[in-house]
């Protein structure tokens, strides 16, 4: 007579093949129950830069962590928010006590390693900072001064790297082909929360499921879906996407500290592909510099970008001559804008009635036009 627990558990077991082997090429992680293996194996990664485990939670611009929503989709997937030579030059003097990281001077087939991150991010519609935060969680390669082992480049994602398989047999060896692995994988979960409404592994937007230390979390968007697809951890303040955020958070405040409202609504732009908002429009006047905005009817979205201005939709035609309707505007903000009443220079801090709902107001950054 069969036993009923192990029956169970070759049922269990089967069921882990299949859908191991439906993603073994296509995917750096395996399923098994709730258990999505993105990441180094135990034993194999280097432990967190203690830089790293200093809570960024109402750091730059106040933000905190949020568990159910790590990042922004529009964030997420915005694949030109850093250039090869933005990247570089944040390698060359990273976060890190200002120290040159070895990313600065790493090459494959001749080609810097910030031109491929930008490539790749192009070609699976990811933003770049992604990777390279994802390089320092799962290896802290952007953390070292000096050339790593083998092993850890052969595993800089973490890739295909299954919990019990430091040999990362379901992966692509190497920096960049790790790098490529990731942008792949990230951009699949992302394609088939779209196509079908949940990642390989059971992610879906909106519904309950527990992580791997058997929290549950229910994601509020694509974009944390798939980051707990890849990694199924939230280890608040020692590891996993809590990782992920805080590494997030402190790369952006070194990047964006000098840039307020980059590529968001308030910020300059030359097109409008510049503009990393759904429908974003690079909006100008004769002469003037012109900034990012998009059309809206009584509410915009806000960005959870460090040093990104909250916004309100003003009505424009009450202003502005010759353009009706209403459209996203930067609050005035003191913290991101010490000078000129919290606005960036050719701006200009007034009142400014909401559109579609007279007789509210609040104080906005003006184009001087």
């Amino acid at each position: 007579m069969m036993n009923a627990s192990w029956l169970s558990n070759v049922t269990k077991t089967l069921s882990t093949l299949v859908v191991c082997s439906a993603t073994l090429f296509g995917a750096a992680a395996c399923t098994e129950g709730d258990n999505t293996a993105g990441g180094l194996a135990a034993g194999t990664r280097p432990p967190p830069d203690p830089e790293d485990l200093v809570d960024q939670s109402g750091k730059g611009d106040g933000s905190v962590f949020n568990a159910t929503r790590l990042t922004e989709d529009a964030l997420f997937e915005d694949a030109g928010y850093l250039t090869g030579p933005m990247m570089q030059a944040f390698f060359e003097k990273s976060p890190y006590s200002g120290r040159r990281s070895f990313l600065a001077d790493a090459v494959h087939d001749g080609v810097p390693v910030s031109t491929h991150i930008a490539e790749i991010a192009a070609r699976h519609r990811i933003n770049p900072l992604v990777l390279i935060v994802k390089l320092q969680v799962e290896a802290s390669l952007v953390a070292v001064d000096k050339t790593p082992t083998k092993f850890l480049l052969d595993r800089a994602m973490g890739c295909g790297c299954l919990d019990g398989d430091p040999s990362c047999a379901a992966g692509q060896l190497g920096l960049v082909p790790q790098i490529e692995c990731a942008g792949r994988l990230f951009r699949s979960y992302l394609d088939d929360l779209e196509s079908r409404g949940q990642t390989v592994s059971g992610w879906k937007v909106g519904s309950p499921k527990k992580t791997s230390e058997g929290l549950s979390i229910r994601p509020a968007n694509k974009a944390t879906a798939a980051l707990y697809t890849y990694t199924p951890w939230v280890l608040e303040g020692k590891g996993g996407n809590w990782l992920y955020w805080n590494v997030f958070q402190r790369f952006s405040n070194t990047l964006l500290q000098q840039n307020p409202n980059h590529r968001w609504i308030g910020g300059s732009c030359s097109e409008d592909r510049s503009c990393a908002v759904l429908d974003g429009t690079c909006l100008a006047g004769a002469g003037a510099t012109a900034f990012c905005t998009q059309a809206c009817d009584r509410y915009c979205p806000d960005s959870s970008a460090p040093f990104s201005s909250a916004t309100f939709c003003a009505d424009l035609g009450s202003s502005l001559s010759g353009i009706a309707g209403g459209f996203c505007m930067s609050r005035c903000d003191s913290k991101l804008f010490t000078t000129n009443r919290g606005c960036a220079a050719g701006f200009a801090c007034s009142r400014a009635e909401r559109f579609g709902e007279p007789g509210y107001f609040n104080d906005v950054c003006w184009p001087t036009w």
